[in-house]
C-alpha cells in the first residue's frame, strides 16, 4: 500500500503536509483533518458539507453494496458492444497492468472496488469505504509531479470547471506520466443534479491540450448500442414508479437488443459520430 502522506499537499498552496496526531498541518493554512477512518479531509474550504454527508450515508454502503449486486445480476441489460471497448483496451494495458512501483491517482473513485491494486489512491468527493483521500477535484490536495498515471472514469461530466480539474491533473503528473479519461458523448440524464456536460473527441481534445495525444476514440458503446442504450431509458420519462420503470428498461432492452446485430455487419470507421462516450488518452 502506497504510503499517502508522502504525496498528499495543502488544497491551497500545495505545500507538504506535516502529520501530526490525528492531524494534516500547513505551515501557511493550518490544520486539516483525518477522519476516524483514517481518511485525510483536504478541501479547500474547511467543515465541507459535502464530506459530512458522505459521511451519513457511508453507514448504508455494506448493505447497498449487496444490494446492487443482486440487482446487477437479476437485471442484466445486454452488452452495448462487440468485442473489446477502447477505454477496455488502454484500462488494462495502463492500469490493470501497470508497474507496481507506478502510483495511479484515480479521481471519482466511487464506493466500487475496482481492481484492488496496492499502488491505487483512490479520491472522491464522498468518504466511501474504499476512499484513501477525501477532497475536491479542482483543488487535487497532491504534490506537484507527485503521481505516474491520473485515471478519470466518467466523472468530467460531473465536474463544474473541467478546464481546472485537468490543469491540477497536469500538475500533479509526472514528467511523462499518463492520463487516461472517459466521458459520455450521446446519454441521457444521469446523477441528477450534478450531471453538466457532455464531450466530443474534439472536445475532449480542447480541454486536455497540454497534454500529448497517444490515442482517442469512439468508447462506451457501439454505435447500435447508444440507440438501445436511449431506447431501454424510454420508460424512465414516462413512468413515476420506481419498481415498473426499472423492469421496464429491462425488458425494453432485451426487446431492441438485435439491432445490436447491424454493428457486426457496418464499417465502425465514422462510429464517433454516434457513439455512447469518448476515450482519451494522453502524455505530460
Amino acid at each position: 500500500m502506497i504510503n499517502i502522506y508522502k504525496i498528499v499537499a495543502c488544497p491551497i498552496c500545495k505545500l507538504k503536509l506535516e502529520k501530526a496526531d490525528n492531524k494534516l498541518i500547513c505551515q501557511n493554512h493550518g490544520e486539516f483533518s483525518i477522519s476516524a477512518r483514517g481518511i485525510p479531509i483536504l478541501f479547500k474550504e474547511r467543515n465541507n458539507q459535502t464530506f459530512k454527508d458522505g459521511e451519513l450515508t457511508y453507514k448504508d454502503e455494506g448493505r447497498n453494496k449487496k444490494i446492487n449486486f443482486i440487482k446487477r445480476k437479476l437485471f442484466r441489460k445486454p452488452k452495448m458492444y462487440f468485442g473489446e471497448s477502447l477505454h477496455d483496451k488502454l484500462r488494462k494495458k495502463y492500469i490493470e497492468n501497470s508497474p507496481k512501483d507506478k502510483i495511479i491517482l484515480n479521481i471519482g473513485s466511487g464506493h466500487e472496488e475496482r481492481f484492488g491494486q496496492e499502488n491505487f489512491v483512490n479520491f472522491d468527493i464522498y468518504p466511501h469505504w474504499n476512499t484513501h483521500v477525501s477532497g475536491d477535484a479542482h483543488f487535487l490536495p497532491f504534490l506537484n509531479n507527485s503521481v505516474d498515471v491520473v485515471w478519470l472514469c466518467a466523472v468530467l461530466e460531473h465536474i463544474q470547471n473541467p478546464f481546472q480539474v485537468i490543469d491540477e491533473v497536469y500538475r500533479v503528473l509526472k514528467p511523462g506520466g499518463i492520463v487516461l479519461i472517459s466521458v459520455p458523448f450521446i446519454q441521457y440524464l444521469h446523477a441528477s443534479p450534478h450531471d453538466y456536460f457532455r464531450y466530443t473527441k474534439y472536445g475532449i481534445r480542447s480541454i486536455c491540450s497540454k497534454f500529448t495525444e497517444i490515442e482517442s476514440g469512439a468508447s462506451y458503446t457501439s454505435t447500435m448500442g447508444t440507440l438501445l442504450q436511449l431506447i431501454s431509458i424510454v420508460p424512465h420519462v414516462y413512468i413515476n414508479n420506481k419498481i415498473i420503470k426499472n423492469l421496464s428498461s429491462f425488458i425494453f432492452s432485451w426487446l431492441f437488443s438485435p439491432i445490436l446485430l447491424l454493428d457486426l455487419f457496418f464499417t465502425k470507421k465514422n462510429n464517433e459520430i454516434l457513439t455512447g462516450g469518448i476515450c482519451y488518452l494522453g502524455k505530460k
